[in-house]
């Protein structure tokens, strides 16, 4: 059974032994307890915003020009991971995790602003950063992109610039991303030779547990059955059980929505 199943048939069984103390406890009131918890409802559908691949809003700073000249330039993935770790840790934060997927989508930047000689966050044909990150696989509440080209001499000096750039600096020390991809290379560049460095940051989506379709579902079909039933419908003793547990459903269904909401939140997605 999908874990998700298995989770619903749980909640609905313990639904079911608690169902009992409620009817004996007077917790139905079907007037006032339907409309209560169709308000619910409402607002946690204006709450609900389910974000994978939100790219609207995050940062992309304009890309760094290097103020150094130095023809014995030699950049590592490796060391510019070294140092942005470094500071994000002198900074009391925790440090990012090397993801491979998103080293491939700033790989594929790299090589395409080479080949079509350009130097932005968005191509010449229009692809963002999030259209490289996607394609790689990696499904992501935030992502952002920082961009240097030039001679920097080392991979501290990049990082540095990086760190005396407000924007750049900014996504190093953001707190909502968890992950980092890198790219270095050198190659021509409107007919000179320079290196580019790209940092594809990112958040997973799976970080945000999604609140449990099968429950949503449920509520939804159980909210079309008493609407069918109209507001005459006289409410019968048999019917509590049944209706207990939809409200109980409709309860837990808007917490679940809560805590999502809430966590997009800390991760800072913009909905």
């Amino acid at each position: 059974m999908h874990s998700s199943n298995k989770k619903l048939a749980h909640f609905l069984l313990v639904i079911l032994a608690l169902g009992f103390v409620l009817l004996a406890s007077g917790y139905l009131n079907r007037s006032t307890d339907k409309e209560e918890k169709k308000q619910q409802i409402a607002k946690a559908g204006e709450e609900f915003v389910l974000a994978p691949n939100k790219t609207d809003g995050a940062p992309f700073p304009s890309p760094l020009h290097s103020a150094y000249s130095d023809p014995d330039t030699f950049l590592s993935r490796e060391g510019v991971l070294l140092f942005t770790n470094e500071v994000r840790e002198e900074f009391k934060l925790e440090p990012f995790l090397f993801n491979e997927l998103l080293a491939r989508a700033a790989e594929a930047k790299l090589q395409d602003m080479f080949s079509k000689q350009y130097f932005a966050h968005i191509s010449p044909d229009g692809r963002r950063p999030a259209d490289s990150v996607r394609e790689t696989g990696y499904e992501f509440l935030i992502v952002g992109e920082n961009l240097a080209m030039g001679n920097f001499g080392s991979d501290e000096k990049v990082v540095d610039s990086w760190m005396n750039s407000p924007g750049h600096r900014a996504n190093i020390l953001r707190e909502g991303y968890l992950e980092i991809g890198i790219a270095v290379g050198q190659g021509v560049f409107d007919g000179h030779e320079t290196w580019l460095a790209v940092q594809a940051f990112g958040t997973p989506l799976n970080v945000c547990p999604l609140p449990v379709s099968e429950l949503a579902d449920e509520v939804a079909a159980q909210d079309k059955y008493y609407s069918l039933l109209g507001e005459d419908f006289v409410f019968e003793e048999e019917d509590a059980l049944r209706f207990s547990i939809y409200l109980m459903m409709i309860d837990e269904h808007v917490e679940q929505v809560k805590q999502y909401s809430q966590c997009l939140d800390s991760y800072g997605v913009e909905r």
